[in-house]
């Protein structure tokens, strides 16, 4: 069944159906070897979503693909997002704060800007602070959450200042940190 599946998605015009096919694979099948090399071949695939959910599926050997979708011009916010939160502590060295000025940037993309924000307080980089000190001042309210819960996390005691400020025309921010 799970080759039959597998020859299907090779096959099927639309996204979607790819798409279904391969999340049928990944999860009534995961150890076949036509699910790995079904989820191979859709890393190339037309469709952003196919090729983010195969390479979120893959593990390491998505890692590539992932990281491509963070760093293409034109990938969906919510996307891009996405591909930055599944690959968490495997993210190379300076991608999210890379990532988070282009997002904060001008470029209307704030899903992915939460997305760098949580993934940098997760993991601790102090090393960044001032860049999520400049997310508090975001035109985006979640964007401003999340630089705060980022600061909160791998902020200094530097950052307090920054993060009261912030609090003062919006005083539920600061609350925001503790969750």
């Amino acid at each position: 069944v799970a080759g039959r599946i597998a020859e299907n998605v090779g096959r099927e015009p639309e996204a979607g159906a790819r798409l279904r096919g391969l999340l049928a694979l990944s999860s009534e099948f995961p150890g076949h070897p036509a699910t790995r090399e079904a989820l191979l071949g859709a890393r190339e695939d037309t469709s952003e979503e196919v090729r983010l959910r195969a390479a979120m599926a893959l593990g390491e050997e998505g890692r590539e693909t992932l990281v491509d979708l963070v760093t293409r011009t034109g990938t969906d916010d919510s996307c891009a997002a996405r591909a930055i939160s599944a690959l968490g502590a495997s993210l190379p060295e300076g991608l999210a704060p890379a990532t988070l000025r282009r997002a904060l940037g001008g470029a209307g993309r704030p899903q992915l800007a939460q997305a760098c924000l949580e993934t940098l307080g997760r993991l601790g980089r102090p090393e960044v602070e001032g860049l999520m000190i400049e997310a508090l001042h975001s035109p985006d309210p979640q964007v401003q959450v999340a630089a705060a819960r980022a600061l909160g996390r791998a902020g200094t005691a530097a950052a307090v200042g920054a993060l009261r400020e912030a609090m003062r025309p919006r005083g539920d921010l600061l609350r925001s940190v503790g969750r």
